[in-house]
């Protein structure tokens, strides 16, 4: 079972490198598994076909941003304010290196978005159930003050989806976006106290 886990990642690796490299529309299951000294027949015991690779690497780049994130709120020590801010520039700093370092991932987003919509909602409810955690840190503190949580949650999220969106990147420095991303976040505290 522990091989056929290896192999799997092996495989994910592979075609990850290859779809950064060529794109998801120019990379043949045949050339994954030539760049992974196995046959194609051998790569679809592993896997039914391309799509379903692409989904894996985007559940696992879905699953280390969320845990990234939930550990940052799980372990920070300070006010509820400072988090927030730490939570979003913790979330720009990751779309902002991914983004940098994956030359096709316009292709993985865009596939994700039109085939797999549901995973891509999924996760963006997680992102923002952690910002509600902030949130209620905040407000049993008492250094927030509002009524409902999820709907401020939302409206957190929604100003602050720039700082993750893809599209931004390549049209901002990461500095730039960093001193956006500061005073959002001082305008939502704010508001918010």
């Amino acid at each position: 079972m522990g091989k056929k886990k290896d192999i799997k990642k092996q495989l994910l690796d592979a075609a990850n490198a290859r779809f950064n490299h060529y794109g998801y529309n120019k990379t043949t299951m045949a050339e994954i598994a030539n760049d992974c000294d196995m046959t194609a027949g051998n790569l679809y015991r592993y896997f039914q076909n391309k799509e379903e690779i692409i989904t894996q690497i985007a559940v696992q780049c879905m699953q280390l941003r969320e845990e990234t994130l939930r550990k940052l709120v799980e372990n920070h020590k300070s006010d509820a304010s400072n988090l927030l801010l730490s939570f979003v520039l913790k979330n720009l700093e990751y779309s902002f290196n991914e983004f940098s370092q994956q030359k096709k991932i316009y292709e993985l987003i865009e596939f994700i978005t039109q085939r797999q919509r549901k995973l891509l909602d999924q996760h963006l409810k997680k992102i923002q159930s952690l910002i509600s955690l902030i949130l209620k840190k905040g407000r049993e503190s008492k250094e927030f003050k509002f009524d409902d949580t999820e709907v401020v949650a939302e409206a957190v999220f929604n100003a602050t989806t720039k700082f993750m969106a893809p599209h931004f990147m390549v049209l901002y420095s990461h500095e730039e976006l960093q001193r956006m991303a500061r005073n959002v976040i001082r305008l939502v505290a704010e508001g918010l106290r």
